[in-house]
């Protein structure tokens, strides 16, 4: 059961990935011509607790993976999310665990490329 609801969150940030080039705020689709209708969007993001079931360096490595379903690590999330939204200016993420994102930009294997290109996508407003 855990895993289908896994499945499906993947599955709604892909689709959310998928639609970002073609319905944002300025130019979504008009699908009906009733005034009531309400426009769902998905907003891809995460939702890391800093300590839930693993420790927060657990967690940010990627490390016991059998604690928690998943093998991949905060690190790793934040780094495709900074690459994927420098690919495409479109595109947006939330992202709410300030401790992580603190963590990763301060990490010594962190590059200043990569650090320039999140200061970037947050000034201009990703």
């Amino acid at each position: 059961m855990q895993n289908n609801i896994y499945y499906f969150l993947w599955c709604s940030a892909i689709l959310g990935l998928a639609l970002s080039d073609t319905c944002t705020w300025d130019n979504c689709p008009n699908w009906s011509d009733d005034d009531s209708a309400v426009y769902v969007h998905f907003v891809p993001h995460t939702h890391d607790d800093m300590g839930w079931l693993k420790t927060a360096d657990d967690y940010y490595t990627g490390a016991n993976p059998k604690q928690v379903n998943g093998l991949t690590g905060v690190n790793m999330i934040i780094s495709t999310m900074v690459d994927e939204l420098a690919k495409d200016p479109k595109r947006r993420f939330s992202y709410c665990e300030t401790g992580y994102l603190t963590r990763w930009i301060e990490d010594e294997e962190r590059t200043e490329i990569e650090k320039e290109k999140l200061r970037s996508l947050v000034a201009s407003g990703m």
